[in-house]
Protein backbone atom coordinates (compact mmCIF):
# COMPACT_ATOMS: atom_id res chain seq x y z
CA UNK A 1 0.00 0.00 0.00
CA UNK A 2 1.90 2.65 -1.49
CA UNK A 3 1.39 6.70 -1.07
CA UNK A 4 1.59 8.80 -4.09
CA UNK A 5 3.94 7.31 -6.47
CA UNK A 6 6.17 9.27 -9.46
CA UNK A 7 4.39 7.71 -12.79
CA UNK A 8 3.22 9.69 -15.69
CA UNK A 9 -0.52 8.54 -14.89
CA UNK A 10 -1.18 12.07 -13.15
CA UNK A 11 -0.21 13.60 -16.50
CA UNK A 12 -1.96 11.25 -18.44
CA UNK A 13 -5.28 10.94 -16.82
CA UNK A 14 -8.51 12.82 -17.78
CA UNK A 15 -8.82 15.81 -16.39
CA UNK A 16 -12.07 17.69 -16.45
CA UNK A 17 -11.78 19.78 -13.82
CA UNK A 18 -10.37 23.49 -16.04
CA UNK A 19 -6.98 23.01 -13.66
CA UNK A 20 -3.20 21.88 -14.03
CA UNK A 21 -3.51 18.72 -11.99
CA UNK A 22 -0.57 17.06 -10.10
CA UNK A 23 1.22 16.28 -6.86
CA UNK A 24 3.12 18.93 -5.45
CA UNK A 25 5.09 16.93 -3.01
CA UNK A 26 8.28 14.66 -2.82
CA UNK A 27 6.49 10.63 -4.34
CA UNK A 28 7.64 7.23 -3.82
CA UNK A 29 9.90 6.66 -6.70
CA UNK A 30 8.82 3.81 -9.08
CA UNK A 31 11.69 2.03 -8.52
CA UNK A 32 11.24 1.93 -4.78
CA UNK A 33 7.63 0.44 -4.93
CA UNK A 34 9.29 -2.46 -7.95
CA UNK A 35 11.50 -3.46 -5.17
CA UNK A 36 9.06 -3.66 -2.63
CA UNK A 37 6.70 -5.59 -4.97
CA UNK A 38 9.36 -7.88 -5.57
CA UNK A 39 10.43 -8.26 -1.69
CA UNK A 40 6.90 -9.34 -1.68
CA UNK A 41 6.90 -11.99 -4.14
CA UNK A 42 9.91 -13.78 -2.66
CA UNK A 43 8.44 -13.56 1.04
CA UNK A 44 4.90 -12.58 0.15
CA UNK A 45 2.65 -11.01 3.55
CA UNK A 46 -0.77 -10.48 3.15
CA UNK A 47 -0.34 -6.27 3.43
CA UNK A 48 2.95 -4.08 2.57
CA UNK A 49 3.11 -0.27 3.33
CA UNK A 50 5.28 1.37 1.82
CA UNK A 51 6.28 4.99 2.97
CA UNK A 52 6.37 6.14 6.70
CA UNK A 53 3.87 8.84 6.00
CA UNK A 54 1.06 5.90 4.55
CA UNK A 55 2.13 4.25 8.07
CA UNK A 56 0.87 7.77 9.73
CA UNK A 57 -1.80 8.28 7.73
CA UNK A 58 -3.05 4.66 8.42
CA UNK A 59 -2.57 5.53 12.23
CA UNK A 60 -4.38 8.50 12.27
CA UNK A 61 -7.29 7.51 10.24
CA UNK A 62 -8.07 4.53 12.70
CA UNK A 63 -8.05 6.77 15.48
CA UNK A 64 -10.02 10.00 13.93
CA UNK A 65 -11.29 9.09 10.35
CA UNK A 66 -13.50 11.84 9.39
CA UNK A 67 -10.62 14.51 10.46
CA UNK A 68 -8.31 12.27 7.94
CA UNK A 69 -11.00 12.05 5.16
CA UNK A 70 -11.59 15.73 5.37
CA UNK A 71 -7.37 16.49 5.68
CA UNK A 72 -7.21 14.39 2.82
CA UNK A 73 -9.51 15.67 0.50
CA UNK A 74 -8.02 19.44 1.63
CA UNK A 75 -5.27 18.20 0.32
CA UNK A 76 -6.05 16.89 -2.73
CA UNK A 77 -7.98 20.57 -3.52
CA UNK A 78 -5.12 22.57 -2.40
CA UNK A 79 -1.98 20.53 -2.72
CA UNK A 80 -3.19 18.15 -6.20
CA UNK A 81 -5.65 21.21 -7.96
CA UNK A 82 -2.98 23.65 -9.35
CA UNK A 83 -4.18 27.47 -9.64
CA UNK A 84 -2.69 27.06 -13.30
CA UNK A 85 -5.66 26.53 -15.91
CA UNK A 86 -5.45 23.74 -17.94
CA UNK A 87 -7.74 22.65 -21.23
CA UNK A 88 -10.38 19.67 -20.22
CA UNK A 89 -8.83 16.98 -22.00
CA UNK A 90 -9.76 12.91 -21.60
CA UNK A 91 -5.65 12.31 -21.66
CA UNK A 92 -5.41 8.47 -22.37
CA UNK A 93 -9.03 7.10 -21.45
CA UNK A 94 -10.29 6.71 -25.02
CA UNK A 95 -6.70 5.80 -26.48
CA UNK A 96 -3.06 5.40 -25.09
CA UNK A 97 -0.73 8.02 -25.47
CA UNK A 98 2.67 7.81 -26.82
CA UNK A 99 3.91 11.38 -25.36
CA UNK A 100 5.13 9.29 -21.92
CA UNK A 101 7.06 6.03 -22.13
CA UNK A 102 9.05 6.04 -18.66
CA UNK A 103 7.98 4.95 -15.60
CA UNK A 104 9.26 8.24 -13.69
CA UNK A 105 6.47 10.76 -13.99
CA UNK A 106 9.51 13.63 -12.69
CA UNK A 107 7.43 15.22 -10.38
CA UNK A 108 10.26 14.53 -7.74
CA UNK A 109 12.11 16.47 -10.22
CA UNK A 110 9.63 19.31 -10.03
CA UNK A 111 9.43 19.18 -6.15
CA UNK A 112 13.01 19.38 -5.83
CA UNK A 113 13.43 22.55 -8.02
CA UNK A 114 10.46 24.09 -6.54
CA UNK A 115 12.23 23.27 -2.87
CA UNK A 116 15.78 24.60 -4.07
CA UNK A 117 14.16 27.86 -4.95
CA UNK A 118 12.67 28.20 -1.72
CA UNK A 119 15.94 27.53 0.07
CA UNK A 120 17.69 30.75 -2.64
CA UNK A 121 14.74 32.78 -1.52
CA UNK A 122 14.64 32.04 1.82
CA UNK A 123 18.66 33.01 1.67
CA UNK A 124 18.47 35.79 -0.25
CA UNK A 125 15.87 37.44 2.81
CA UNK A 126 17.75 35.95 4.88
CA UNK A 127 20.68 37.64 3.18
CA UNK A 128 18.73 41.50 2.70
CA UNK A 129 17.86 41.13 6.55
CA UNK A 130 21.03 39.73 8.07
CA UNK A 131 23.80 41.38 5.99
CA UNK A 132 22.66 45.08 6.84
CA UNK A 133 22.69 43.93 10.44
CA UNK A 134 25.90 42.32 10.13
CA UNK A 135 27.62 45.64 8.42
CA UNK A 136 26.55 47.89 10.76
CA UNK A 137 27.73 45.67 13.31
CA UNK A 138 31.25 45.58 11.97
CA UNK A 139 31.47 49.39 11.35
CA UNK A 140 30.57 49.68 14.80
CA UNK A 141 32.63 47.65 16.32
CA UNK A 142 35.57 49.60 14.16
CA UNK A 143 34.14 52.87 15.38
CA UNK A 144 34.50 51.63 19.47
CA UNK A 145 37.98 50.18 18.25
CA UNK A 146 39.21 53.77 17.11
CA UNK A 147 37.89 55.81 20.15
CA UNK A 148 39.02 53.21 22.45
CA UNK A 149 42.75 53.44 21.41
Amino acid sequence: MPGGVDTPAYRLAANYSGRAAGPKGFLASPEKIARVVVRCAENPRPEVVVGNSVRMLRLTHALAPGIVERAVARTIERGFLRQEPEEPSSGNLHEPSSEWVAADGRFNQDARRRAMLKVRHAAAVGASVLGPGMLSWILLRKVKARRTS
